[in-house]
Parts: structure tokens; sequence; C-alpha cells
């Protein structure tokens, strides 16, 4: 393991983890934007609640996204999907499928 002078990294977030994986529990102090840690128990990647995230590169903008929980086809998250990319498709957002579908009710 590698040790980082915490200032380079502030602002930053001090919590008490446990992952969902192995129940490891540990204190973890990372950067505000991190979006995944490896559990040190089991190195699955965890998000701040210690749920198995996906971590990934998008193909369209090369910003790294996660996607929780771990899906088991990684066929389908090849991109970011974000709306700024070129990669963004609203018929794959949750919200606007459920907006349409309780529009026939």
């Amino acid at each position: 393991m590698k040790v980082v002078p915490i200032e380079k990294n502030l602002p930053h977030v001090t919590s008490e983890m446990q992952c969902r994986n192995c129940f490891k529990s540990w204190v973890a102090v990372y950067p505000e934007k991190t979006k995944a840690l490896e559990c040190p128990g089991c190195n699955e990647m965890v998000n701040s609640y210690g749920v198995a995230v996906y971590v990934n590169k998008c193909k369209a903008c090369g910003r790294e996204f996660t996607v929780t929980p771990h899906p088991d086809d990684l066929s389908q998250w090849k991109n970011c999907l974000s709306d700024d990319c070129s990669s963004y498709d609203e018929k794959r957002l949750v919200e606007v499928k459920d907006i349409e579908s309780d529009k026939g009710d």
C-alpha cells in the first residue's frame, strides 16, 4: 500500500467502511470525488456504502464511471451514458422509462 500525503487530495472524506462482500471493516480517507475504493479484505471495488461496483472507462469520452451494483452482463456498460457524452441515449434512462410507462395508466 502506498501512503499519499493528505494535502494532495483535499478536500477529503473520512468514513467508517464495511465491505458488503467480505464484511471487512476499516476507516477510509479519500478525495471527495472518489467513486470507488478497494476493500483491503477482498480487493473488491466498492462504493462509499461498501457495495460492489463496476469501474470502467467510457469508450466514447474517456471518462471513468461506475455501475452499482456490479452487473452480471458487462456488455451493456461500454459507455458512461452521461448527458454530455456522445454515448448518451435517453431510452436507457430508468427514470424516463418509468415516466413513459406511467403515462399509459
